[in-house]
């Protein structure tokens, strides 16, 4: 689904540039509890090689967490951490800051 967050199980996609695993990813339960997006942009002509991963999950004592990381693909990114008290509202961060991402030139890939 293009534009949209999926939900599914990233433990067989490849970590997170840099070779680092982001919060979550090696739960036992994933599909159940976690959404996932990864975004490219690349332009070589203006040197552009970014990365912008947006994970949804549950945390351990029940409030939801939207997780962000972005950087230059192949290196470690920056990580932020919003909690949220209910999965809309995360669901519904996560796909407007999708849809931001999207207009400026990031293009969502394939779990």
């Amino acid at each position: 689904m293009r534009g949209t967050l999926q939900v599914g199980n990233t433990a067989g996609v490849c970590p997170a540039p840099g070779g680092r695993y982001t919060a979550g990813m090696n739960h036992p339960n994933e599909a159940d509890w976690m959404r996932a997006a990864y975004l490219e942009k690349r332009d070589p002509e203006k040197r552009q090689f970014r990365f912008y991963r947006i994970i949804i999950t549950q945390t351990l004592f029940g409030p939801w967490a939207l997780i962000r990381e972005w950087g230059r693909i192949g290196s470690p990114g920056t990580v932020r951490e919003v909690w949220y008290d209910s999965e809309q509202e995360a669901v519904a961060a996560g796909e407007k800051l999708m849809k931001q991402k999207t207009r400026r030139g990031y293009v969502p890939l394939s779990p």
